[in-house]
This record gives C-alpha cells, structure tokens and sequence, in this order.
C-alpha cells in the first residue's frame, strides 16, 4: 500500500459521518482512542480490519477508505442511520409503550366500570323480571278463578 494513497482524514471524515465520538467507536469495536487518532491523523500502515469493516456497515465505503475511490458512501448507505438517530428512535419507542401502556390500563379500568354497570342492570332486570313473572302467575292464577262472563 502505498502513503500517498491512504489518507488518514478520511477516516475522521468516516467517523464523522456516522455521527460517533472516538469514545463510541472504541466502547462498540474494542479499538483504544489513540488508535482511532492514529488512524485519523497520520498514516498507519495496516488500517484496524475491525475499524474499516465497522464503518463498512454504517455505508463508508472501504475502498474510499483505502485506495482512494471516489465514492465515500457504499451504495447501501441509504439504509444506514446515525447512532443519534438509533437513541433518538430508542426513546420515541420508550414513550409510545408507556403511552400504550397507559391507554391499556384505561381501556381495562373503562371495561371494568362498564362489565359492572352491565351486572349492575342485569341484576335490576332479573329483579324486574321474577316480578313481572310473579305478578303473570298471580294475573294468571286470577282469572283462571274468575266467573266467566259471556255476553
């Protein structure tokens, strides 16, 4: 490989592009700080395999990296998002399960409150109906006695 094709501002180009400190980059692939800085500010001459292929997912393009192509972004890149825009979507999920945790335990008080109004008026009825019953045997039961009148 040769220096003059290697230029190490593309790696900090790279990392800067994916959103990330040097402190992320290390803390995900193991790769100390000062090796990123090596990397982003002189020449070294075997770039870290897991560096490369690490911003090889988040779309850099390796050969932009290394050989000094045109093309920064690989062709997947569009699909990538920054780790920024990951928390950002983390915490937007966090709220929407709380938010639909909330509306769950509502609709299960909402429910309560209606299956006890159901119970509430089912007994009333039953109540209105043995009544209704009693009152058409005793109704019943009247005219079963009564003196037939014909006219």
């Amino acid at each position: 490989m040769n220096k003059e094709k290697l230029q190490p501002i593309r790696f900090k180009e790279a990392r800067d592009y994916t959103d990330m400190t040097q402190t992320d980059i290390e803390n995900i692939i193991g790769l100390s700080r000062t090796s990123i800085s090596h990397h982003e500010s002189k020449f070294v001459p075997k770039p870290n395999v897991h560096y490369v292929l690490f911003l090889a997912e988040k779309g850099i393009n390796p050969q932009w990296l290394i050989c000094n192509s045109e093309e920064m972004l690989s062709s997947k890149a569009s699909n990538n998002i920054s780790v920024k825009e990951v928390e950002e979507l983390k915490k937007e999920n966090i709220s929407l399960k709380n938010e639909l945790n909330a509306l769950r335990k509502e609709m299960k008080e909402q429910s309560q409150d209606f299956l006890a109004m159901i119970h509430r008026l089912s007994g009333k009825q039953s109540g209105h109906k043995h009544a209704a019953n009693q009152n058409y045997k005793k109704n019943s039961f009247d005219l079963a006695y009564a003196p037939a009148t014909i006219n």
